[in-house]
Order: structure tokens, then C-alpha cells, then sequence
């Protein structure tokens, strides 16, 4: 049998346990399946109290008390795992990547870039789609008096 990897160790558990009743062994097959990625990417401090979050845009730790992450139902935490300038930023290339590949295809259209270069082009608009902005944290405006 050809059995996916993520169902390998409940399969494996199952198989080494065939005589004992489910109600046994449930407590096991339920370590099995808890989310390995939640875990990886949220830091709580001796309080079980959450600290810090692995920024998907940014790929490095950030501390919750110090940078803005949104809201997301769908997560254990109800916390983004994007920081709000990261989504910000990720949105925006994502945009201009796709404005980018269109304005190509007209200037191929055009006659302005020649078919060979179109491969070029491509992975320059990939890598800047793909850039990391570091983050900044953004300046509030002062109102003059």
C-alpha cells in the first residue's frame, strides 16, 4: 500500500496496536494529529502567553508587543501570520508583478521587446515578486498647529 507521508506514524500506530480497542490508543492518534505548523510558528513565554510570530513575508521572529499583525479568524491565535506591512507589502508586489507580465505582453505585441527576451524579462519581474522588504516601521504623520 502506498500510504501519504502525514499518515505514515497513525498508520504505523495502528498497525503495531490491532488488539487494543480504539478508546486505548485514541489518545495517541490524537498527538499524531495536532498541527505541527501552528507550533512552528508562534513562541509563548512561560504563561502560555503568545510573544512573538514567524512573519511568512518577512521569515524571521517578530515580537507581537512590537509590530502590528491583523486579525485572522482561521487561526488558532486569531493573528495573522503576515505582520500588517508585510501583507502590505506582499499584496503590492503581487499587483505589480501581474501589471508587470501584461505590460511585457504588450510591449511583445508592440514590437518594443523581442521575443528572445521575454524569458529574461520574466525573471526579473519573478525575482522582484519574490523580494523581501525588511521591515520598517512606519511613521506617523504630525499635524501642524
Amino acid at each position: 500500500m502506498n500510504t501519504k507521508k502525514s499518515f505514515v506514524e497513525i498508520v504505523t500506530l495502528l498497525q503495531n496496536n490491532q488488539d487494543k480497542k480504539v478508546s486505548d490508543i485514541l489518545e495517541e492518534v490524537l498527538q499524531l494529529t495536532i498541527s505541527k505548523k501552528v507550533q512552528s510558528v508562534l513562541r509563548f513565554n512561560n504563561k502560555d502567553e503568545l510573544t512573538h510570530i514567524f512573519c511568512w513575508y518577512h521569515k524571521e521572529w517578530e515580537a507581537i508587543s512590537k509590530i502590528e499583525y491583523g486579525k485572522k479568524a482561521s487561526t488558532e491565535t486569531g493573528l495573522n501570520t503576515f505582520c500588517k506591512i508585510g501583507v502590505n507589502q506582499w499584496t503590492k508586489q503581487q499587483a505589480a508583478a501581474k501589471q508587470a507580465k501584461e505590460d511585457l505582453l504588450m510591449e511583445v505585441a508592440e514590437g518594443k521587446i523581442k521575443t528572445d527576451d521575454i524569458t529574461k524579462k520574466l525573471g526579473e519581474i519573478e525575482m522582484e515578486r519574490c523580494k523581501v522588504y525588511p521591515y520598517v516601521k512606519p511613521v506617523k504623520k504630525v499635524e501642524e498647529k
